[in-house]
C-alpha cells in the first residue's frame, strides 16, 4: 500500500514541477480568453460518448446469455466512472463486476471476463492510434519506422492475446494450471467460459462501439483545444491524446495529473504551443473528462448506489 502510494506521489512532484515552471500571469490570461461555449458542448458529449462504451459492454454480456437492461447498464458503467474517479485504486472496473453479482445477474469471475474484455477493447484501439503518434508525433530519429513496428507487433498480439484468455496455451496447460488451488482453478474456469462466449465475431461489434466512443472523445478534446485557440485538427488530436491516454494509465499519478501534463508538453511543444496554454489544454480535459464523467457518475451511484465492502446494495 505505501508503495502504491508512493508511486502515485510522482505523477503530483511532476505536476508540482510542472505548475512552478509556469507564467502565472501568462496562464490567467489564457483561460481568460477561453470560450466556454466549447467547454460546455465537450462536456455534454461525455454522455454519448460514455453510451457507447456502456453499449459495448452490453453487446458482450448479451453474447454470454446475460440479461440486463440497456438503461441499468448505462447506469452501471456511468456509476463506475465515478468510482474510477474517487478511488485512488480505480476501482470502476470491479465495481461494475459486483454490481452483475448483486443484482444477480452472474457470478464475479463470471463476470469480471466481459469487464476484461471491455476494457481490453480501449487499450487495443489506443495502443494502435498510440503507434502511429509515434510515427508522426515524437521527434527521433527512425520514429517513423518504431511507431511501425510497434504498429505491427499490437496487431498480431491481438491474436496472440485471444489465445491466452482462453486459456488454450500451451503454456497454461501445462505449467500453469496445475499450480493453482482447486477454489481458484473453479473460478477461472467461470472466468474462461465466459471469455468463450465472447473472444470471437462479436469483438468486430465491441470494436465499432469502441471507434464510435473514441471519435467522440477525440472530438471533446478537439473542442477543448478549439476553445483555447490551439492551432490543431481534429486528425492531430488523434495520436496525441492516444499517446497521451496511454501515458496517464501508468500506475504514477492521480487522475493522469502529472503524467498527462508532461506527454502533452512533450508532443505539442515542438509544434510551437505555449507551456501555459498546454496546461491550460490539460486543466481543461481534467475538468471535462473526469470532473464531468466524474459528476455523471456520481448521479447514476445515487440512482443505483453499490457498496464494495459488504456486497449489499444500499438504498
Amino acid at each position: 500500500m505505501l508503495k502504491k502510494s508512493f508511486l502515485r506521489l510522482i505523477g503530483l512532484l511532476i505536476f508540482a514541477y510542472i505548475l512552478s515552471r509556469v507564467d502565472w500571469e501568462r496562464m490567467g490570461n489564457v483561460l481568460k480568453g477561453m470560450e466556454i461555449g466549447w467547454i460546455l458542448l465537450a462536456f455534454f458529449l461525455n454522455l454519448p460518448q460514455l453510451w457507447f462504451k456502456a453499449m459495448r459492454w452490453w453487446v458482450l454480456m448479451r453474447q454470454q446469455g446475460l440479461h440486463a437492461g440497456k438503461r441499468k447498464v448505462f447506469l452501471y458503467y456511468l456509476s463506475a466512472v465515478f468510482m474510477g474517479v474517487v478511488t485512488p485504486g480505480r476501482l470502476g472496473e470491479l465495481a461494475k463486476t459486483i454490481y452483475l453479482k448483486q443484482n444477480g445477474i452472474t457470478t464475479l469471475a463470471h463476470g469480471f471476463s466481459s469487464v476484461v474484455v471491455d476494457r481490453l477493447c480501449d487499450l487495443y484501439l489506443l495502443f494502435l492510434l498510440g503507434a502511429v503518434g509515434i510515427g508522426v508525433l515524437v521527434p527521433w530519429k527512425h520514429s517513423f519506422l518504431i511507431g511501425g513496428g510497434v504498429f505491427i507487433t499490437v496487431l498480431a498480439s491481438g491474436v496472440f492475446l485471444l489465445l491466452v484468455l482462453k486459456g488454450k496455451g500451451m503454456v497454461y496447460k501445462s505449467y500453469v494450471a496445475p499450480r493453482l488451488p482447486a477454489s481458484v482453478k473453479e473460478h477461472l474456469k467461470e472466468f474462461n467460459r465466459g471469455l468463450a462466449d465472447i473472444l470471437g465475431e462479436i469483438l468486430g461489434i465491441a470494436m465499432i462501439f469502441t471507434v464510435c466512443s473514441y471519435a467522440i472523445y477525440f472530438f471533446q478534446c478537439y473542442l477543448i483545444a478549439k476553445a483555447l485557440s490551439i492551432p490543431l485538427s481534429y486528425g492531430a488530436i488523434v495520436p496525441v491524446m492516444a499517446l497521451t491516454n496511454l501515458f496517464s494509465f501508468l500506475p504514477i499519478s492521480v487522475s493522469g495529473l502529472g503524467t498527462r501534463d508532461a506527454a502533452l508538453l512533450f508532443l505539442l511543444t515542438p509544434r510551437g504551443i505555449p507551456s501555459e496554454v498546454i496546461i491550460a489544454f490539460s486543466l481543461g480535459i481534467l475538468v471535462v473528462f473526469f470532473v464531468g464523467g466524474g459528476l455523471l457518475g456520481m448521479i447514476a451511484w445515487w440512482m443505483e448506489p453499490v457498496s464494495l465492502k459488504t456486497g449489499k446494495m444500499k438504498r
